[in-house]
């Protein structure tokens, strides 16, 4: 079942966020997975609530392409979100998005469940358990993470390379 958040053309989503975010309605409007509707208050949104369920990283306007030596008057709305579309993209692909992100989630305490890993055989779920005191990681394979392949002695923080070695060893 979808659950939608109802958002109204003169609401602003984000109330003190630059301008370039508070036109997130027009932007939230282009977007193919939301409900344009009409009553006696006039136009609104339904928007899913996983697309409500974002947090605003960051933003660019012309006035920082204008800083850094370009002419950002002659780029339209759909190239300036193109620009941040695709540097959103690069900065997930290459720029150290993830490991922002687990550092500020554990700087706010939360705790990891699982982690992921990119091994030769593929991408392979870890999750820890405690056998008798002694710290074990379940390692799940498939699509969904559903085949149990076996468990290694380790922590879920241990280094990358020593946890790839240990799958390796077990993979075999």
């Amino acid at each position: 079942m979808n659950y939608y958040k109802r958002i109204n053309r003169n609401e602003h989503i984000f109330e003190n966020a630059p301008i370039a975010l508070q036109k997130s309605y027009e932007v939230l409007k282009a977007n193919g997975k939301v409900v344009v509707a009409n009553d006696a208050e006039g136009e609104f949104l339904l928007v899913p609530t996983e697309m409500v369920d974002e947090f605003i990283l960051t933003a660019i306007s012309r006035a920082d392409l204008k800083g850094r030596g370009f002419d950002a008057d002659k780029l339209s709305d759909e190239d300036m979100q193109d620009i941040a579309d695709n540097m959103a993209d690069d900065y997930i692909e290459y720029g150290g998005y993830w490991e922002g992100l687990e550092d500020e989630a554990e700087k706010m305490g939360a705790k990891k469940v699982h982690r992921i890993l990119d091994t030769s055989f593929g991408e392979v779920m870890l999750k820890p358990k405690t056998d008798n005191g002694e710290e074990m990681l379940e390692i799940y394979i498939g699509d969904n993470y559903d085949d149990f392949v076996g468990e290694i002695s380790a922590s879920i923080d241990d280094d990358e390379d020593d946890l790839l070695d240990q799958i390796d060893e077990l993979l075999n």
